[in-house]
């Protein structure tokens, strides 16, 4: 359904998923070094998904994989909402404290960052078809 938009369309989606991701890291880390990385990182991951959805390595096509690349970074957004206030810790601590100091993430933060990138790739699946 939504890969039958027009290409301007689905690159919006994806501009938009990356903003928010983005915005989430700007949360988190508040310096320009990270969000930079991000949004970096964020265009090489559709670059990777729409490259094998083109070249046929997976069986969705390239814009099937622009929702699903879409709908999975909103999804892992809203799943590190509650394990922010760690984040900004650990990015404000940075290099200062110790590996075997750093505070682990609760196995409920854990589970709620998976929960919701499986949701968001099973409500993205039925509407990339």
């Amino acid at each position: 359904m939504l890969a039958r938009l027009p290409i301007g369309w689905l690159v919006a989606m994806a501009a938009f998923a990356t903003a928010v991701l983005c915005l989430g890291v700007q949360r988190c880390a508040r310096t320009r070094g990270p969000v930079a990385k991000t949004a970096v990182l964020s265009f090489a991951f559709l670059l990777v998904m729409t490259g094998m959805g083109r070249l046929g390595i997976v069986p969705w096509d390239a814009r099937q994989m622009m929702v699903m690349y879409s709908f999975v970074w909103v999804g892992f957004t809203i799943g590190a909402l509650p394990s922010g206030k760690r984040l900004r810790e650990a990015f404000a601590a940075g290099d200062r404290r110790p590996e075997s100091d750093a505070p682990a993430l609760p196995v409920r933060y854990v589970v709620f960052m998976c929960v919701a990138v499986t949701l968001a790739l099973f409500l993205a699946f039925p509407l990339a078809m």
